[in-house]
């Protein structure tokens, strides 16, 4: 019991570093959903040490890994928090040779190989590391991995992405604009990373809000113009890029329709109506709005808006079939199976997470899904991702000056067999789990009941 507890003290103790390391603010859903990673990443380890005694050689090296593989399938369709903390295939981000296995099993087929790679270690270290007890483990763990990372590397090399493509463009308004807008506000700030607080936003003259939100749209507007001169045929603006009351959200779309039209584009304007709402509208080159699109996954303790459809927003264009999530949306992969060439993800984060969330966690649902994603983020890192997970351009946001990423993507995707099928690794895992602590169990109680009496 001892080990058990001290156990669960490491496994939380590393979710609280997490949320630490990648400054999450310290609120109330932050901190219990810091305690419940703890404990829920500890169970692999105390189902191994519970049971590995009773179950036969195969079933003691593969019950951690199942249950591993389990507890991240746990977070990334049941938890509020999705996969943004402890899915261990964020970890082999420059091992895209072995990514590509998530294209056939999703992501947890990685957690469950990390931790069937540390039973058989463990295995060789208790027998001393004779080979004559440990070769068959190890050889057939060995060849397994050689096979994925082989078929790995020859996808990549044998199937890159088509040829054909299409420029995108992403605009991310500046923070001097945002800063001046919040003077006109009357709330003079440094910059602008402090928002304005619902209570603050109540107080505000309403003859103000016009005149400073137009400040962010003109800027945007302007910057769209200017990425249409560099061949764009496609922008995304940042999450919440124009903030709008509901009353002006009319007005703005009919400016962006103008540039669409005059400009022949594609643009996906993201709105924000503060402390209400967090959209995007797609309005295509003829002025028309293809979606609008509410986020569906308002970030636990932080966003307040009454969530959107649960499922990617669509639309069929001359450069593939584009689709649409915003942000946190995307760290939950089973909402993420879109039938699309490219995924447009708006998104908005902060210095210490933005690398992070685009190029080791957002980058997953490109090759799970077989489809390139643009992600435009305000105050993190902007990327342009193929499907295979090759990162096409870059950008840093978190510094002043308006910022633009342009990059040419693939206009078609490929089907994935994870995108068909979904989870089922996922649920044979769970089902594995639940089998091998079954069996261990019995066992146990069946070695109890024929144990003979104590004297």
């Amino acid at each position: 019991m001892v080990a058990i507890g001290l156990t669960w003290l490491a496994s939380t103790a590393a979710a609280m570093f997490w949320f630490w390391q990648v400054a999450i603010p310290v609120v109330p859903a932050s901190i219990v959903g810091a305690f419940a990673y703890g404990t829920l990443f500890a169970v692999p380890f105390m189902l191994d040490r519970l049971f590995w005694r009773q179950l036969p050689q195969a079933g003691a090296l593969l019950l951690f890994p199942a249950a591993v593989a389990s507890c991240e399938f746990i977070t990334g369709s049941f938890s509020p928090l999705g996969t943004s903390y402890g899915l261990l295939a964020v970890t082999q981000d420059s091992n895209l040779a072995l990514l590509q296995v998530v294209s056939v099993a999703g992501p947890y087929l990685v957690g469950f190989l990390i931790g069937w790679f540390a039973t058989v270690v463990n295995l060789v270290w208790q027998n001393g590391g004779a080979w004559r007890k440990t070769r068959r483990p190890v050889m057939v763990y060995g060849t397994l991995l050689a096979a994925i990372t082989l078929g790995g590397a020859l996808r990549l090399i044998l199937f890159p992405p088509q040829a054909n493509s299409v420029r995108i463009g992403g605009i991310t308004p500046s923070m001097e604009v945002l800063a001046a807008a919040n003077r006109v506000l009357g709330k003079d700030v440094l910059g602008a990373s402090r928002p304005i607080s619902e209570a603050d936003h109540a107080k505000i003259d309403p003859s103000r809000f016009r005149p400073a939100y137009g400040l962010v749209w003109a800027e945007l507007l302007g910057s769209t113009r200017a990425a249409t001169r560099a061949g764009a045929k496609i922008i995304t603006w940042s999450e919440n890029a124009a903030v709008v009351r509901a009353e002006d959200e009319s007005e703005l779309l009919a400016l962006a329709s103008d540039v669409a039209r005059q400009e022949q584009v594609y643009i996906n304007v993201a709105v924000n109506v503060p402390f209400a709402r967090d959209r995007t509208h797609l309005i295509a080159p003829s002025g028309k709005v293809l979606w609008t699109y509410d986020k569906s996954h308002p970030i636990p303790g932080m966003e307040n808006y009454a969530p959107g459809p649960g499922r990617p927003a669509e639309a069929r264009t001359p450069w593939g079939r584009i689709a649409n999530v915003i942000c946190y949306d995307a760290d939950f992969p089973a909402m993420m199976h879109a039938s699309a060439d490219i995924m447009l993800i708006p998104a908005g984060d902060w210095p210490q997470i933005g690398r992070v969330h685009t190029l080791k966690m957002a980058s997953l649902r490109a090759i799970e899904n077989g489809y390139s994603i643009f992600r435009q983020d305000y105050n993190g890192v902007s990327a342009a991702i193929d499907h295979q997970g090759r990162v096409l351009a870059m950008q840093d946001t978190t510094g002043r000056g308006v910022h633009m990423l342009i990059a040419d993507v693939p206009t078609r995707g490929v089907v994935t067999l994870y995108r068909a099928t979904g989870d089922v690794f996922a649920w044979l895992s769970m089902s594995l789990t639940l089998a091998l602590v079954a069996l261990a169990a019995w066992r146990r109680r069946n070695k109890t009941m024929i144990a003979p009496p104590q004297h």
